[in-house]
């Protein structure tokens, strides 16, 4: 699940799409022009895609759903699939984090300066520690081991 922003007409808010796996492959399912981006609109979509989804039966029970960090998608995903594992995306985490760098005045350290670029690489890294491993590996790059 993601939104796109910039390409929309002036009067929606974002495009909102969800694709799935149909033989192996990514494909797009659904578009959705949305007016919003709040846990109201993306009920909306859930629910009519829950009740179309009965009227065709077909069992709409994701086991994950992976989507981008939006504070309004992930408490919406989980009212409407509560047995749905939901993953955050690993490329917009990294959006995020290079956003942060920029913010912080780091971007010019993070292109000249290796261990800067360590640094930052091995937080980006922490995303595939396991859960209970997170808060160590943060608290050992703040300590300064590499």
């Amino acid at each position: 699940m993601d939104g796109t922003f910039k390409i929309v007409p002036q009067w929606y808010q974002q495009l909102f799409t969800i694709h799935a796996f149909v033989a192996g492959k990514l494909v797009p399912a659904v578009y959705c022009l949305c007016t919003g981006k709040d846990i109201g609109t993306y009920g909306y979509i859930f629910q009519a895609l829950i009740d179309k989804a009965a009227v065709l039966e077909v069992d709409l029970n994701p086991d994950t759903i992976i989507c981008d960090f939006e504070t309004a998608l992930i408490p919406a995903i989980r009212g409407y699939f509560p047995n749905t594992r939901v993953q955050g995306c690993y490329f917009h985490f990294c959006q995020a984090v290079h956003r942060k760098v920029g913010e912080l005045g780091l971007k010019t350290r993070y292109r000249t300066e290796e261990p800067t670029k360590r640094k930052i690489r091995m937080l980006l890294a922490t995303a595939f520690l396991p859960v209970p491993h997170v808060n160590t590996g943060v608290s050992l790059l703040e300590a300064g081991t590499t």
